[in-house]
């Protein structure tokens, strides 16, 4: 899994559904969008949704930064962008070491589970969880009315 943080976070997400992490770059605002979207990045042609999981969490979220990374994720319906202030790197977790998220809070399905690590627990994110079928819908309506 890639381990990175974000804020007081820290997160894993599976190495298969990781195409890349470059710098993070300006990030265009879209209306109407969901509230964890921050807005939306040109991606080598392709328009793609920038989530900030603090915000998901909880969190107001901050400034974007030139020290952030974006890690494109491919999921199922389109290529999402993970807003992270460091990337730790790739290490292995046994999946059997990971607590899933419902048994814990029941509800909390929008992360995979949570697993203890070296510096505490890492949340662990599912990329076909990272926009629900209504945060897509909404999302793409944006988009809509956006391009107008």
């Amino acid at each position: 899994m890639l381990v990175f943080r974000t804020g007081r976070y820290s997160c894993a997400i599976g190495v298969d559904a990781v195409d890349c992490v470059v710098r993070a770059v300006a990030v265009d605002a879209v209306a109407g969008a969901p509230r964890a979207v921050l807005g939306i990045i040109n991606f080598h042609g392709e328009v793609v949704p920038v989530l900030d999981l603090r915000r998901r969490l909880g969190d107001r979220g901050g400034a974007l930064t030139c020290e952030q990374k974006l890690i494109i994720v491919k999921t199922a319906r389109r290529a999402i962008a993970l807003l992270a202030d460091d990337v730790d790197g790739v290490r292995r977790i046994d999946a059997a070491r990971v607590t899933a998220m419902d048994d814990i809070v029941p509800g909390a399905s929008r992360i995979q589970g949570t697993v203890a690590g070296r510096e505490g627990l890492i949340l662990v994110q599912d990329a076909r969880l990272l926009l629900t079928q209504a945060g897509e819908s909404c999302l793409a309506g944006s988009l809509r009315r956006r391009a107008g």
